[in-house]
């Protein structure tokens, strides 16, 4: 018997249909594989089974009996736990306490056993191969390293059903090598753990069987063996890889020009920055690589002027910027798309077309006072179309729409200011 069957679940969201009678069976014990394209509905049909959602239609058995999660806290207590995409961690707090979050080990009925939970806190982290200190506040940590405390949480419960949604995407080769050692280890011990990730070789190297969805559809079920990268792909998309990637030859591979847009100069920063020179030309792409704490990040926010030099020189287009800030680097033509999408680049309260529109005021309000309204109309339906960004209306709230559409949303609006030099974390 399988531990979990979903049948035909559909979730609608306002002008969206995210799930269109979709079905998954989890057989115990396995490493199971959910694959589509972004937007195929992997991480909808992910929070209906871990109760953060509720579907519009369908059926959920458990162990043969039919349940409903009316929240995550349902799915909690049958032992289904989830690492998301979008972190749930509380930065204010301690690793140990995020670790522990609703279920820290009390002392004489009352208070908290500190003791304990640092002690615990630190054998979870040590099972992943994660040298972090249990004392220290998430706000202390880069983005990879809260992905690491997610995971830590996840597995720190005696939970059934362990659920995955791109839980390498920040993580280092040593890091995945060492998760995926405790995620055998996992499976050897009888759990079942659905595994999202766009990473091919993770999915054939470490998953028994796969699902695949397109469009919010099942495509089919299928055991890893009996597939190959090119042959995923193409149940992914719905057509032939060669012409899906095909490159339009006359773009070429280059840059236009040797002309110099973007010039780091002997970049320095305290503790993560020494001395760093890079050159950007126009119409090119510049990949800027490294490991974990490399600085990778620090850079693009250091050539934006979010943070500030200690010494070094930017040059755009020529120029020097003199003490570069975010005011003066957009106003030369830059844009950063930052690495935490909800924290640095959306308004989560204010709609696609504020979101859209934000750094484009002076086009949309030619009088200082007056937003025209047909021109902001233009410019959004122009990037709705332009991106295909999903979206019952423009004035939609931002936090409705998937991870995917809202990354849309954030390039659009740079795009929509003639941005040319794009730093994109």
């Amino acid at each position: 018997m399988p531990i979990l069957t979903m049948k035909s679940i559909c979730k609608n969201f306002p002008g969206t249909v995210a799930l269109d009678a979709v079905d998954l069976e989890l057989k115990r014990g396995e490493i199971h594989a959910l694959m589509g394209q972004n937007g195929a509905g992997k991480s909808t049909l992910m929070k209906i089974m871990s109760g953060v959602y509720t579907p519009s239609s369908g059926k959920i058995f458990f162990d043969g009996k039919e349940v409903v999660f009316n929240e995550p806290g349902d799915a909690l207590k049958l032992g289904i736990s989830i690492i998301s995409q979008e972190l749930s961690v509380c930065k204010d707090l301690t690793v140990a306490e995020n670790i522990f979050l609703g279920r820290v080990p009390p002392r004489c009925s009352v208070f908290v056993d500190w003791k304990r939970m640092y002690a615990e806190a630190a054998r979870a982290l040590d099972r992943i191969g994660v040298k972090i200190h249990p004392k220290i506040r998430l706000s202390q940590l880069s983005v990879a390293q809260k992905q690491i405390i997610e995971i830590a949480k996840a597995v720190s419960r005696e939970c059934k059903i362990l659920l995955m949604d791109e839980p390498t995407s920040a993580l280092t080769l040593s890091e995945i090598d060492s998760l995926f050692k405790l995620v055998r280890e996992l499976k050897e011990k009888g759990l079942t753990i659905v595994y999202i990730s766009h990473k091919l070789d993770e999915v054939f190297e470490i998953c028994d069987r796969m699902t695949v969805l397109r469009d919010g559809r099942n495509v089919g079920v299928y055991t890893t063996s009996d597939l190959t990268p090119s042959s995923l792909t193409e149940l992914m998309v719905g057509k032939n890889v060669d012409e899906f990637f095909r490159r339009d030859e006359r773009q070429g591979t280059g840059p236009k020009s040797e002309r110099i847009v973007l010039e780091a100069k002997n970049v320095c920063r305290k503790g993560c920055l020494n001395d760093v020179s890079l050159q950007l030309r126009e119409g090119e792409v510049l990949g800027v690589y490294g490991l974990m704490g490399s600085g990778r990040t620090e850079l693009l926010r250091a050539l934006y002027g979010v943070d500030r030099l200690d010494s070094g020189q930017v040059v755009v287009e020529g120029k020097a910027i003199r003490n570069p800030n975010p005011s003066v680097c957009m106003r030369n033509g830059m844009a950063l798309i930052p690495e935490e999408r909800k924290e640095q680049g959306l308004f989560l309260e204010l709609s696609v077309q504020q979101n859209l529109t934000i750094a484009t005021m002076d086009e949309i309000c030619p009088t200082g006072v007056f937003v025209s309204s047909a021109i902001e109309r233009s410019i959004v339906e122009q990037y709705i179309d332009k991106l295909k960004i999903k979206t019952a209306s423009r004035r939609t709230k931002i936090k409705s729409l998937s991870c995917f559409n809202q990354q849309k949303v954030i390039l659009s609006r740079w795009l929509a200011k003639f941005s040319n030099i794009l730093l994109l974390d």
